[in-house]
């Protein structure tokens, strides 16, 4: 069994534009072996799932945990499967 992919869950209309930026450079601070899969939910209702490529593999923990509540707020990390 490989690592658990870190699962965010994201509101794209209540966030500002940055976010995307903001959460690219966390990423790139925490380099590990977790992939990442982002479900956003866009302005219009639809939910979208992507897939983060291979340079946003991760080692989640609790400082990348607490970080990415900062920027995305406290629901934004999802229960992992």
């Amino acid at each position: 069994v490989g690592p658990v992919p870190l699962h965010l869950s994201l509101d794209a209309a209540a966030l500002p534009a940055s976010v995307i930026d903001d959460l690219k450079h966390l990423l790139g601070n925490f380099p590990g072996e977790s992939g990442g899969v982002l479900e956003m939910k866009m302005s219009s209702g639809d939910p979208r799932t992507l897939r983060l490529g291979p340079s946003y593999k991760v080692a989640p923990g609790p400082s990348l945990r607490a970080e990415l509540q900062s920027i995305l707020g406290p629901g934004a990390l999802a229960a992992t499967p």
